[in-house]
């Protein structure tokens, strides 16, 4: 299984997992919903890429899960203020600016992304650097789970939320293709 039909299931069923966490008030659920590694194969059948991109899901849902248990307990971290105000005014603000494609604000939700899966990343202690890809695969990720927590959160805009929509699923399809 190359790698683009691997995150094309993966995707579909993360998109079909957060939809039905998204009826669900608890931003633990989405978290957990949207990370929640596919069992698209047996352990030791992954090839290295596929490894790495399981293990960037897996640092990013940890991250996020101690993000998302700091701010219950109201003990967040700077790293965990700084992820609460990209996942939650930031991201929504830039992906609301949308007209017609994600093209039209990629320079400025790039590094923002990057950012964001940076910051989440430290949150967790459980994989090191090499152990994930914080270059290609994490600002993916960030980027699909901040446009279903905006949508979940109700802060996207209609006509924004459309070609974001569109967007993802021609993404799934076209990697399916390959």
């Amino acid at each position: 299984m190359n790698l683009k039909k691997f995150f094309a299931t993966a995707a579909a069923v993360l998109i079909s997992a957060a939809a039905f966490a998204g009826n669900s008030s608890d931003t633990k659920v989405l978290i957990e919903q949207f990370f929640k590694v596919p069992e698209i194969q047996k352990v030791g059948e992954l090839d290295p890429e596929q490894q790495l991109a399981i293990n960037t899901m897996q640092a990013l849902r940890d991250g996020l899960l101690v993000y998302e248990a700091n701010l219950t307990a109201n003990t967040m971290t700077e790293k965990d203020k700084a992820i609460d105000a990209a996942l939650n005014e930031k991201i929504p603000a830039v992906l609301n600016k949308i007209k017609e494609s994600s093209d039209e604000v990629y320079e400025e939700l790039y590094p923002l992304l990057q950012q964001t899966a940076n910051d989440i990343f430290a949150n967790q202690t459980a994989y090191n650097k090499s152990q994930v890809d914080m270059e290609e695969n994490a600002p993916v990720l960030i980027w699909m789970f901040s446009y279903l927590k905006a949508e979940h959160d109700g802060v996207l805009l209609g006509r924004a939320s459309r070609v974001l929509a569109t967007e993802m699923m021609q993404m799934m399809a076209g990697a399916v293709q390959e």
